[in-house]
């Protein structure tokens, strides 16, 4: 049965997002509900808002002179930040962690281009610690999606000087040589639902899937 000391560097975790923090991310949602429908029914409304939050683990759980749980990186609305991720907090039935199929590298090369493309997730995500939160974004994509294309509305969806969570972790997809989307959509155009799906259905291979209470399991595009 998998755990959280199964999660490893370059996983994609979804789940909720509680407290102060959480109510001003969830009011956000509900705006970002308004540019995707369909996708809210697809989804299933339950399953659709659990899925609210994106964190990219950043270091697996270590035992070396005393334990330690996994690291991941989350954008916040005080800032990206990492964290260390705990049982009672992400290892719950809200949250499922998704693992593309990642290249492996070549473990027995020295060098940066030589690492597994879950590592250069990692290590791009950490490049994103303290880039500020932007909540315009929850309204940009909307209009965006309506025909609202200004240029400051592309440079709020796009940017990367602040950004939400998931545009965060699909920037460190895509710095990493994982693009996710191939449907010509602009950078930064996506929702925490629209990667889940596309992570749980992509056409690279089955994903690995990591969740409590089920066996360490592979979904195949649909």
């Amino acid at each position: 049965m998998a755990s959280l000391s199964d999660v490893r560097p370059g996983d994609i975790g979804f789940g909720p997002i509680h407290g102060a923090a959480g109510a001003g991310v969830g009011a956000g949602q509900l705006l970002l509900s308004l540019a995707e429908p369909g996708l809210v029914i697809k989804t299933k409304p339950r399953e659709w808002w659990r899925k609210r939050h994106v964190i990219v683990v950043t270091e697996a759980a270590r035992y070396e002179k005393y334990a330690r749980h996994p690291s991941a990186v989350q954008a916040m609305p005080g800032g990206a930040e990492e964290i260390e991720l705990a049982p009672e907090t992400h290892w719950t039935a809200e949250w499922t962690f998704i693992r593309p199929q990642y290249d492996r590298g070549s473990s027995f090369e020295i060098g940066y281009e030589n690492r597994s493309q879950g590592f250069k997730v990692a290590r791009a995500a950490r490049g994103f610690v303290g880039t500020p939160y932007d909540f315009l974004t929850y309204g940009a994509i909307p209009l965006y999606r309506r025909g609202v294309r200004t240029e400051r509305i592309k440079q709020i969806i796009s940017g990367t000087d602040t950004m939400m969570c998931s545009r965060l972790a699909d920037a460190a997809l895509e710095a990493a040589g994982w693009n996710v989307f191939d449907d010509g959509r602009m950078r930064g155009n996506v929702t925490p639902s629209e990667l889940y799906r596309a992570l749980m259905r992509q056409g690279h291979g089955p994903a690995m899937v990591l969740e409590p209470g089920r066996r360490i399991d592979k979904w195949w595009r649909d």
